[in-house]
């Protein structure tokens, strides 16, 4: 740095002292900024280098603790999914059967009903098989089932308007279990915050490699007057120092914030993976303390 130093100086000294710039006759400016831009340098080669890696772990945690999250998801989905299963089996012969309606119509049922009467009243040695090639009949008996189920099921998500109408001729009503309902909350947050760190990450380290070049770039005009020496370069020297100070700290600012994302979901997946229920009740407690105020 003393050898450009040296040169820079000397150089200066050579030309018409009428025509010097101010702010380039102070060449340690330039010993100070010329070992910042090797660093710099130095820093952008090593993102460069290994931005892939650092993406590919972060997206690696973030997708163990979303798979974490979704696991808890499903086991809530199913453990309401039984309920409801219960349910609708406890009306099923309700719904089927038409029992509750004042004027029943005639349904497939009835006619799966006929048939067993008629096999029923026929002496055969072979009853088992004929009941078996009816039961085999899709539309009056498994398909009979399903939509009924299905039916039931529908009435279900309109039950808070349909009420005791004909059309919910069994009564049938379902609420979520309080808890289930929180935890359905939970999830939605996680989900939403995992999200929100993929995009603040994402938006960081590509921030980061974008403004370090940036100021690399942006110091190469400060050597311009070597080659063609204008009092007006003093402005320019200005301009070109600020570019390089202020988007080499805001590209550190956002690397630093990156790898804080990237550590802070790391934590965060381990917590899901070892003890995801504590990290809900932590939460719930949190949700309350803030109601609570």
């Amino acid at each position: 740095m003393d050898l450009v130093a040296g040169v820079l100086a000397q150089a200066q000294q050579e030309n018409n002292h009428e025509q010097l710039n101010c702010f380039y006759e102070n060449w340690g400016c330039a010993a100070f900024f010329c070992p910042l831009v090797v660093i710099v340098g130095t820093f952008l080669i090593v993102m460069v280098l290994n931005k892939q890696k650092w993406t590919s772990e972060f997206k690696n945690n973030l997708v163990l603790a979303k798979e974490r999250v979704a696991t808890v998801f499903m086991n809530t989905v199913i453990f309401e999914a039984q309920l409801l299963l219960n349910l609708i089996e406890d009306h099923l012969p309700l719904s089927i059967t038409q029992a509750l309606k004042s004027e029943p119509l005639k349904t497939k049922f009835d006619t799966f009903c006929e048939k067993l009467v008629e096999i029923s009243n026929r002496p055969n040695d072979n009853t088992r098989a004929e009941i078996s090639e009816v039961l085999e009949r899709e539309e009056i008996f498994s398909g009979l089932i399903v939509r009924e189920a299905e039916k039931l099921a529908n009435i279900i998500k309109l039950s808070p308007r349909l009420e005791h109408t004909a059309y919910n001729s069994t009564r049938i009503s379902y609420a979520l279990q309080g808890e289930t309902a929180v935890k359905f909350s939970f999830i939605a947050e996680r989900l939403f915050a995992l999200e929100r760190a993929r995009k603040k990450y994402t938006f960081c380290i590509e921030g980061s490699l974008y403004l370090t070049t940036l100021s690399i770039l942006g110091f190469f005009p400060f050597l311009v007057p070597l080659l063609w020496n204008k009092t007006f370069c003093c402005i320019w020297g200005y301009i070109s120092l600020t570019i390089f100070s202020v988007s080499a700290i805001l590209g550190l600012v956002l690397f630093i914030y990156a790898h804080k994302k990237a550590g802070k979901l790391i934590t965060l997946r381990e917590e899901y993976e070892s003890d995801f229920e504590s990290a809900y009740e932590n939460w719930k407690n949190r949700n309350k303390g803030k109601k609570n105020i």
